[in-house]
């Protein structure tokens, strides 16, 4: 037995209804959701007084706006926000080519640095920032028009699978030779097949409510609206879609309509737009396990769903697209809260605060009157500097006029506004002396100083580091798995100017993902001095012969260095002892400049006194190179000998060479720099020896 398709239908409207983020299901959550929006936005509260202060601070904007840049910059900074761990020897070249190639697809097939924003903002300000990972299939399309074709320029044109020819016509001045000419129209068609990512908005999310977590919740989607044309693209069948309701239900949340101004029009609301095609209906893209064979255990599927109606068969799937950020997660549950959240009951009472400074200023500006019928009330009424006013009668104006008194109560009212502003800092960590807002900063004592940097990067840093296991995390696995599902041929990538082929298909292993946040969101300038520090002291023991360093490390220290600058690749500027093509470009360079310098001074006869200085120079080249440039030589002729025995007729060769050019120059040189002086040998990259040379 098998669930029928009407039953399957009511379980999913029973799971959509009852989640959060479905309308009228989540109402409390999503009345929540709206408020952080409106106040981030500083908008009215609804009980302003005409005439009053409404004044809206921006308490929510301000704590969002200088969390973003710090916790972006620990995921951007870097040439590699993720990399794969392997367990075993066997495993690490996977490790390194999952690594490379989820990168590639995160920051080059789409806009990782843009997507990453949304993300973290959404979290931020409103609970979650959730981002889907798919396969898009989606074709290109675009109208082509060509014009004096001939006959056989035509029969190419149909021949073309890509264009889908519209209309043919036969222009009215024939060719030189007299022949027919066509104008063709029609549509170019461009396949796709990508992995992408997207931002899902934060109302347009579906969850149950006593979800836990986000691994595999009881139902978990994406309920967005699409047009009748929307769906027929994505593949539905087109008599299913035509039947379908216009905008089912509502039309659309508030959150939605309100704040991201995504208001369906009248007529589509209605249902009678103009144009079918163009009119909304809510489509929800539903992940969720169902017992469909009625063998006792529930199997997880994918869903599509729209008003009351399956839109396709469900289809098995292993794993829901989403990975979702939550700032600061509740144990126990799937949502927590957010930093917008702990400031918005302060953004209100501060709000208020203002408001009662600002009416009982202008109270004291343009005090209150006590009048009787003698005095021209247009006078009082239009208040301005230096102002008269009329009064009738022959008696004392004090007898018909009486300003009433004010207390000034702004001082108490700023002491207030200064404990809310404290308040908040507390709570978030955002002070005033970290955004470089208080004038006061450099008087405060260094020890209390570094002690409130230290806790606001530390709360910083705990939120990116949540972002990181929450979502960044599940994106790059998600990618990872769906290049090893779909990606079955070999595909070539750039990678920092480095072609790379990678075959998904050859994966085998299943390896953890590691998201690096960097070195936390201190002063750049410390980091980068404590780098500098630790450089020389390798610099130092690699100088003494100590085995504790070598060039790799070195360049490692020298890589974080530039990262920590905003330049990213140190590979452009130092080369990486760790890729054989640095070593080899570093070697030949070398070897190149020297035999140069010695053909210059062989093909240039010099007058004797500059035969002198020739010689001179030979025999600083000889002697007095760099203690550095010997060891890597010797270590490139050590590396590269394929045996012992060819080390060795290698090193007598050299040593007859060496008697040569001692007779011919009356110098004493070594064996590596006599030969390459002599012309005789140059490096061949190729064998990684220095061999005869032609």
């Amino acid at each position: 037995m098998t669930l029928s398709k009407t039953e399957i239908e009511g379980i999913v409207a029973g799971e959509e209804a009852n989640a959060i983020g479905f309308i009228g299901g989540g109402s409390e959550f999503e009345k929540k959701r709206t408020k952080l929006l409106e106040y981030y936005k500083q908008q009215p509260f609804g009980d302003e007084i005409e005439g009053q202060s409404s004044v809206v601070t921006s308490d929510v904007a301000d704590v969002v706006e200088s969390m973003l840049p710090s916790i972006l910059r620990l995921f951007i900074q870097r040439k590699q926000i993720a990399r794969f761990e392997s367990d075993t020897v066997e495993a690490e070249e996977e490790a390194k080519e999952k690594t490379q190639y989820a990168n590639w697809v995160f920051f080059k097939q789409n806009p990782g640095g843009l997507i990453l924003h949304s993300m973290i903002k959404d979290a931020l300000l409103q609970f979650t920032g959730m981002v889907k990972v798919f396969i898009d299939k989606t074709d290109d399309e675009s109208p082509e028009k060509y014009r004096g074709l001939d006959r056989l320029e035509l029969a190419k044109l149909r021949a073309d699978d890509d264009f889908q020819i519209e209309e043919v016509e036969i222009e009215e001045d024939p060719g030189v030779d007299g022949r027919k000419l066509f104008s063709v129209r029609g549509i170019r068609k461009k396949k796709n097949k990508k992995i992408a990512m997207v931002n899902i908005p934060p109302e347009e999310m579906i969850i149950n409510k006593d979800a836990r977590d986000f691994v595999r919740p009881r139902i978990i989607g994406h309920r967005s609206p699409k047009t009748r044309s929307d769906l027929v693209k994505m593949g539905f069948n087109r008599d299913v879609v035509a039947n379908l309701p216009a905008d089912q239900g509502t039309i659309s949340t508030k959150e939605g309509s309100i704040e991201r101004r995504l208001e369906f029009s009248p007529t589509s609301a209605e249902g009678n737009a103009v144009d079918p095609s163009q009119e909304k209906i809510w489509l929800g893209e539903y992940y969720l396990p169902i017992d469909i064979n009625e063998d006792g255990v529930s199997e997880y599927y994918k869903i599509f769903f729209a008003g009351t109606k399956l839109l396709e068969k469900p289809e098995r799937v292993d794993d829901h697209p989403f990975g979702v950020a939550v700032p600061i997660p509740m144990p126990h549950t799937a949502i927590g809260s957010c930093p917008a959240e702990q400031v918005a009951d302060i953004q209100f009472w501060k709000s208020t605060l203002v408001r009662q400074m600002n009416n009982n200023i202008y109270q004291n500006n343009y005090g209150g009157h006590a009048v009787n019928e003698n005095v021209q009330l247009d006078d009082l009424l239009t208040p301005r500097a230096a102002m008269l006013v009329q009064v009738e009668g022959k008696n004392p104006v004090q007898n018909d006029i009486m300003q009433l008194g004010v207390t000034p109560i702004v001082g108490e009212i700023l002491t207030a506004i200064e404990y809310a502003d404290t308040t908040r800092e507390t709570r978030t960590g955002i002070t005033r002396h970290n955004q470089g807002l208080d004038a006061d900063s450099l008087n405060k004592t260094a020890t209390g100083f570094k002690g409130m940097m230290d806790a606001s990067q530390q709360r910083m840093y705990l939120i990116a580091a949540l972002v990181a296991l929450n979502g960044v995390t599940q994106l790059m696995e998600k990618i990872i798995k769906l290049a090893g599902r779909f990606q079955n041929e070999e595909t070539q990538i750039n990678v920092f100017g480095q072609v790379l082929d990678i075959d998904p298909g050859s994966w085998a292993n299943n390896l953890r993902c590691e998201v690096d946040v960097g070195r936390g969101v201190g002063d750049s300038d410390k980091i980068i001095s404590n780098l500098f520090a630790i450089y020389n002291e390798q610099k130092a023991l690699k100088e003494a012969g100590s085995l504790m360093v070598d060039e790799e490390k070195m360049f490692a220290a020298l890589d974080e260095i530039i990262v920590e600058i905003g330049l990213k690749d140190g590979g452009k500027y130092f080369n990486d002892t760790s890729q054989p093509d640095d070593i080899l470009k570093a070697q030949n360079e070398f070897l190149q400049d020297i035999l140069q310098q010695f053909q210059a001074q062989q093909q240039n006869p010099l007058a004797e006194a500059e035969q002198v200085k020739a010689d001179a120079r030979l025999k600083e080249i000889a002697f007095k190179q760099d203690s550095e440039n010997k060891q890597f030589l010797l270590k490139m002729e050590q590396d590269r000998a394929e045996t012992e025995q060819d080390a060795r007729e290698f090193r007598q060769t050299m040593l007859l060479k060496l008697t040569e050019l001692e007779s011919k120059f009356k110098v004493n040189l070594d064996a590596e720099q006599a030969q390459v002086a002599a012309g005789q040998f140059a490096f061949n990259p190729q064998t990684g020896r220095i061999d005869a040379a032609g």
